[in-house]
């Protein structure tokens, strides 16, 4: 008989996730178990899974949501675009993983700016070139982790923040804690899971399309190497 290995997550305590009735991990937010980032039992810990669960279904079904900041008021949460122009949500996965961030990583981010922008605080705020008495783009910030939202779409009076941007220049090595803990604390949960694979399918359309563009590039590449040795031929002939 083959033995198996059990390679255990680098912060996983198994003694938060008891067995179930298979013999499998469970997550059982009800028993008290499962302690959320900060100290508040299994509410807490519940309205951690129901937000990972929410930008889930935004990343699936592309519906954008709405959540409050007792600051600004109604925030969007959109899926987004990609590409130099791009914001919202999928614009934050391909910063991400452009910088060579894991999916783990990057749900992980994603739920941490989400929740900084729910309930972090104005560290920034920037107006728009063109009309500074208007607020462009605003930062706020919450365990490291700072949500950047931004007015500059359509730059109406009565435009809804828009979740575009995360950073977290100032405060890596919280911002970093923070992210670990999330994996820690949920990523065993079936909401982490759907998440992480939700993440996990940008991720892989982003490459399917740099993919694309590469391919789409290259025989204007090749014109362009080939009109070039037809001048460097041209200019010896002169010599």
């Amino acid at each position: 008989m083959s033995k198996r290995v059990l390679v255990m997550r680098k912060g996983w305590r198994p003694e938060l996730h008891p067995r179930g009735g298979q013999g499998r991990f469970a997550y059982a937010p009800d028993t008290g178990l499962n302690p959320p980032m900060a100290a508040g039992g299994s509410t807490a810990a519940k309205e951690a899974l129901q937000g990972i669960a929410s930008i889930t279904g935004i990343l699936e079904t592309g519906k954008s949501q709405i959540i409050n900041n007792s600051e600004l008021g109604d925030i969007t949460l959109d899926k987004g675009e990609t590409g130099k122009k791009g914001y919202g949500l999928v614009h934050i996965i391909e910063d991400r993983a452009i910088e060579g961030k894991s999916n783990d990583e990057i749900a992980a981010i994603l739920y941490l700016v989400a929740q900084a922008a729910k309930e972090g605080k104005i560290t920034r705020e920037i107006p728009f070139r063109n009309n500074p008495d208007h607020k462009g783009r605003v930062e706020l910030e919450k365990d490291g982790i700072i949500a950047i939202l931004s007015r500059q779409r359509y730059q109406g009076d009565d435009e809804k923040w828009l979740l575009t941007g995360f950073d977290n220049n100032n405060k890596r090595e919280e911002a970093a804690e923070a992210i670990k803990t999330v994996i820690a604390q949920y990523g065993c949960s079936p909401e982490f899971s759907g998440f992480r694979n939700q993440v996990g399918a940008a991720v892989s359309s982003l490459q399917k399309i740099s993919a694309k563009a590469l391919k789409k590039s290259m025989p204007r590449l090749m014109i362009k190497k080939s009109a070039a040795k037809a001048i460097m031929r041209d200019l010896r002939g002169r010599v």
